[in-house]
């Protein structure tokens, strides 16, 4: 049993404490479903462009991926399964 289980069965813990942590926990569910489908439609190939917004772009996003992987996906599992061969290294 993880902390936040543990929390919600602790019947001394308040009822209105246990809504708002189920209600973070459907948040970061959906945050972590929204980080997996911006890996699956990253632009892999962005560093192979003659077109400079189309290197910032991909060089911002993949910032932007590598600062929700910190927060949403420690330890890597997420990354690992879902993120293209070329950036699984660049843990």
């Amino acid at each position: 049993m993880n902390l936040i289980e543990a929390i919600l069965a602790d019947p001394s813990v308040g009822v209105d404490f246990q809504n708002a942590l189920r209600r973070a926990e459907e948040g970061k569910s959906l945050r972590r479903a929204e980080y997996v489908a911006a890996m699956l439609q990253f632009d892999h190939q962005f560093e192979f462009s003659d077109d400079q917004r189309v290197w910032r772009a991909g060089r911002d996003e993949l910032r932007r991926l590598r600062a929700l992987r910190e927060n949403l996906d420690p330890d890597g599992a997420l990354w690992r399964a879902n993120m293209h061969d070329n950036f699984k290294e660049s843990m």
